[in-house]
């Protein structure tokens, strides 16, 4: 059966009337004016949308237009209504209104002068229209502003924005960049304007790398500023189609502590190897003097005083070694890069520490095949091998096993140490990199949070873990390989 109301226009009931005028976000008010004074006044029904106010409302309380007005803003309100009184075209001024139910709204005025056919002034109509949301967002905007400048200004980092080519977008000084020129002096500016050429090189290929991999990177470089060499760490991160942010920090106190740490735990290693060191060199030196007693207390032959002065001679070159092995170890080295075999740096550490394993009864096994060259510091390289054998020997018991091993896997170098010692308890296993952690009555927890910086430095990693049925310890190390040498002019290049 067909509705019978299909077809037939609905009447508005009071409560869809109701609804529309809730949405409405405008409503019309007028003043009628006769010699100066008002004397009429009628607001819209969609007044009761906006203000909460029916028409009727105002009617009968001539002052609930002034009486609804934020307190603050009644004066501005007042002045304006005084312009449109007088017949001058008054601006629209945005303010406050108490809603009926008690919360504030804001609301725009805008009046609008009216005339009679000859010109007289006779009112003026107005147009409320509802701006809260707007204006929640401007409040919600000038807050997260304020929030943003307050990071800024406590952030003691100097921040920069900048395009793929190099033009310096925004740029803010950190609380510790004093010495810096302010914002006006850079923006707009390519950083080749601003750097020296190496520096704004190395910048711009790294902002070519984030823009290209879409991955945070992190870079460190050095400059020389007033007669001194500062260290700098500038972090990017892509900020918008064909921009970066760069968080730049001055870390130049902090490689000055990684530097005194590196030595104070060259040292160490130096001072854990000085028994053995005094085994080694004391055993030439008593060889040397039993024969050259022998040589002033008896007649021997020609053929026998030439072996004999070969054998000292032999130990003599081994005490050199010996001690120039020590000298280069202690001695701070510039970290000068070249292309290494590991395994060569490998046996030099265990023939450092050969007598010291020997002492302690650990039977050493290496297994090193054909692996690629590094790009690596030698001596820093040294310096983290030894301590790992060092630490594994005292963490060995008396007959215990070190085996090192050496092999490539996906364009890296692995070396692995592997010792038979007792596990690391697991809750001591996640802070053995951390500086100044130990377990040891006289350590200094230096070693092995230098051993790990160095290896990042190196663009590696370093990990330790333990192995199954509590069977013994694992560091293993990774490194890059060395990229491969290119002919030029038909010379090797580095």
């Amino acid at each position: 059966m067909k509705n019978q109301f299909q077809g037939q226009p609905r009447r508005l009931d009071d409560r869809d009337y109701k609804r529309l005028l809730e949405s409405v976000t405008d409503y019309i008010y007028t003043v009628k004016v006769e010699g100066g004074q008002v004397v009429a006044t009628y607001h819209g029904p969609a007044s009761i949308g906006i203000t909460g106010y029916a028409p009727q409302e105002y009617e009968a309380n001539p002052q609930l237009w002034y009486a609804m007005v934020y307190e603050d803003d009644r004066p501005a309100v007042l002045e304006q209504a005084a312009q449109a009184l007088a017949g001058i075209a008054a601006p629209s001024l945005e303010h406050r209104i108490v809603h009926k139910k008690g919360y504030i709204r804001w609301v725009r005025n805008k009046p609008v002068l009216r005339y009679d056919e000859q010109g007289v002034f006779v009112g003026y109509d107005g147009l409320i229209t509802d701006i809260t949301e707007r204006k929640q967002a401007e409040e919600a905007l000038r807050q997260s502003e304020a929030r943003h400048r307050a990071l800024l200004t406590a952030i003691p980092d100097l921040i920069f924005r900048i395009t793929v080519e190099g033009q310096l977008l925004d740029y803010h000084r950190g609380h510790h960049w004093h010495h810096a020129l302010p914002a006006d002096t850079y923006l707009g500016k390519n950083v080749q304007e601003i750097l020296p050429p190496d520096i704004a090189s190395l910048i711009l290929e790294w902002v070519k790398k984030v823009i290209k991999s879409g991955v945070p990177q992190e870079f460190e470089y050095r400059l020389n500023q007033s007669q001194n060499v500062q260290n700098y760490e500038t972090r990017l991160v892509v900020s918008g189609p064909g921009e970066v942010l760069g968080i730049v920090r001055n870390i130049t106190n902090q490689k000055r502590l990684e530097e005194q740490a590196v030595q104070s735990a060259r040292l160490a290693a130096l001072g854990r190897l000085s028994a053995t060191l005094t085994h080694e060199i004391n055993h030439p030196l008593q060889l040397i003097q039993s024969y050259l007693e022998l040589m002033l207390s008896y007649s021997l032959e020609p053929d026998e005083e030439k072996e004999i002065l070969r054998v000292m001679g032999r130990e003599v070159e081994r005490l050199n070694e010996t001690a120039q092995r020590v000298l280069d170890f202690a001695r701070p080295q510039p970290a000068v890069r070249r292309r290494i075999f590991v395994t060569d740096l490998l046996q030099e550490v265990l023939a450092l520490t050969g007598k010291q394993l020997q002492q302690s009864k650990i039977t050493v096994t290496t297994d090193f095949g054909e692996v690629p060259m590094v790009l690596a510091a030698p001596d820093q390289l040294i310096q983290v091998f030894l301590n790992l054998v060092i630490n594994a020997i005292e963490a060995l018991p008396s007959e215990g096993q070190l085996h090192l091993s050496a092999y490539s896997k996906d364009d890296q170098v692995m070396i692995s140490f592997v010792n038979n010692s007792p596990i690391i308890p697991p809750e001591v296993l996640p802070h053995i990199f951390e500086p100044f952690f130990t377990t040891k009555a006289q350590g200094s927890g230096l070693g092995l949070w230098v051993s790990y910086n160095l290896i990042q430095q190196h663009g590696g990693s370093l990990i330790a873990k333990n192995l199954g049925d509590e069977r013994g310890v694992d560091f293993t190390i990774t490194l890059p390989v060395a990229t491969p040498l290119k002919l030029k002019d038909e010379e090797f290049v580095l």
